[in-house]
């Protein structure tokens, strides 16, 4: 204790004694200021003051000794160590090289603005005339008034008293002059007919609306050109200002909603037609599987048909295969009917045409005029079949006539008798070729001899068949055929002609 007393002492002797300082001296006066003492704290605060306007160079100082913050605390202290306060603030601000002409200029206007408030009718009113001859010949001015919260500080200013009179307890001190709000308006009055961009100014319109009623002559005068001239531009309240942007807002929100359900409702109908399109596809599908099914179906029945059809030839087939295995692909009694004895009572006669049909669904054989007969093939593949009429002794002619042939192929020929025709046999292929023998023509079948020989437009050719020692059938391959007569002759037609050939009949 005895020792801060001591370094008190001498702080207050440095402070008292010197007059000329610089910043080796500045971390003693920030000390000092702190001392409760005035006597010490007023003359180093002024000695401060004085370092910041002639030594901007020790402004580095001062900051690395703290006094801004010191400073800070004595603004509601005594009144001079405010008024010092404040006047080293401004110095060290305008010190600062703020680059911002807006910024700047608010320090410019704060202590005219100060001025205005001041309790003093003269100083008051020329505070006011400074700062506005200040609004009316410099823009930054005008800018910095209406951005950095001057149209607040004058609001503040014009219901003060309302705020005053609210209060249980006030004196007459309390109540700020009318000459201050006066001369407060005549720098608003002076902002609306120089400045643009006045939109700041619109929260004072409901004060000013409130003293055009109320407030006392000459500060009614000034509400109502104030007024007239923040309409004549445009300028609403902010209450009305509030009022246009919920409107804005509701408006906005209404179109939004609008949209929505606009939205909303095609969202629905596309949703209504791709449920439709769906629902058609379904049904498209629906009856492209009915017609599948109805086309199996029917693919079905013709299979069925088709199969019972085959079941019924390959039935046929057995039964002519149960006859060829039995020998009696046609009655016995019937056989004998067609088999003749050599006797000479048969000759040249007529004898009745009859066939074996060994493919009955695709051989029609009908009668023409009870003689001749005819055989008509229904589906087009090959087929040969013999007449019932078994062979064995005299002279055969047989005369057949052939219509419509499957590319020309149509013949007449011999087969053994033991020899039974499948259904579908060529007899130019094997096993056929070995029992049978064919010729497209006129043939006569001598079992006197054994021969049989070929006639082409009634001229007998050379090559002939010989040594024919068994019973055989005369057969005939083809597509349609009428077969005119089988005639028993009472003598042979052919007789040996030049470069004649022999082919011996197939032996045993």
């Amino acid at each position: 204790m005895e020792e801060e007393s001591v370094r008190a002492s001498k702080v207050t002797s440095f402070a008292t004694e010197q007059n000329n300082f610089d910043a080796t001296n500045i971390p003693q006066l920030a000390f000092a200021i702190k001392s409760p003492d005035k006597n010490i704290q007023i003359p180093s605060l002024k000695h401060i003051l004085d370092i910041v306007v002639n030594k901007p160079e020790s402004i580095e100082a001062v900051y690395e000794n703290d006094i801004v913050n010191i400073l800070n605390k004595l603004l509601n202290d005594s009144k001079e160590g405010e008024i010092l306060s404040n006047a080293i603030m401004n110095v060290i601000g305008l010190r600062s090289e703020v680059v911002d002409a807006v910024v700047r200029a608010r320090a410019a206007t704060e202590p005219l603005i100060q001025i205005i408030h001041s309790p003093n009718e003269k100083q008051s009113k020329q505070g006011s005339k400074a700062l506005s001859d200040l609004v009316a010949d410099n823009e930054t001015i005008r800018s910095s008034l209406l951005t950095t919260g001057f149209a607040e500080l004058v609001l503040h200013t014009l219901t003060s008293n309302n705020q005053i009179q609210s209060k249980s307890s006030s004196s007459s001190s309390d109540i700020i002059p009318i000459f201050i709000k006066v001369g407060l308006l005549d720098v608003v009055l002076r902002l609306v007919t120089t400045a643009e961009g006045l939109q700041p100014l619109a929260l004072l319109i409901p004060i000013l609306e409130d003293l055009k009623q109320k407030g006392e002559n000459e500060l009614k005068n000034k509400s109502k050109k104030i007024l007239t001239l923040l309409q004549s531009e445009g300028i609403n309240s902010s209450s009305s200002q509030q009022n246009d942007e919920d409107l804005k807002k509701e408006k906005e929100q209404n179109i939004r909603l609008r949209e929505e359900l606009e939205k909303e409702k095609k969202e629905k109908e596309k949703e209504k037609s791709e449920k439709e399109r769906i629902s058609k596809e379904f049904q498209k599908e629906k009856n492209e599987k009915e017609r599948i099914t109805e086309e199996l179906q029917i693919e079905r029945n013709e299979k069925e048909k088709k199969n019972e059809e085959n079941k019924k030839i390959r039935d046929e087939i057995e039964k002519i295969k149960q006859k060829e295995k039995s020998k009696v692909e046609i009655s016995k009694p019937n056989i004998e009917k067609y088999q003749q004895p050599s006797n000479s009572s048969q000759v040249n006669k007529d004898f009745p045409i009859a066939i074996i049909n060994n493919d009955p669904s695709n051989i029609e054989f009908t009668d023409i005029d009870g003689v001749q007969k005819k055989i008509v093939q229904k589906n087009r593949k090959m087929n040969t079949f013999s007449l019932v009429q078994v062979l064995e002794s005299g002279i055969w002619q047989l005369e057949v006539v052939f219509e419509k042939l499957i590319d020309g192929r149509a013949a007449i020929g011999i087969v053994r008798d033991s020899y039974v025709i499948p259904a579908d046999a060529y007899p130019y292929f094997n096993p056929h070729t070995q029992n049978m023998v064919a010729f497209t023509g006129k043939l006569e079948m001598n079992y006197e001899k054994g021969t049989l020989t070929f006639f082409i437009d009634g001229e007998q050719q050379p090559v002939y068949i010989s040594a024919i020692r068994e019973k055989i059938h005369m057969y005939n391959p083809g597509s349609t055929c009428i077969i005119r007569s089988l005639k028993k002759l009472s003598g042979t037609a052919s007789c040996h002609v030049a470069k004649e050939k022999a082919i011996q009949w197939f032996s045993n």
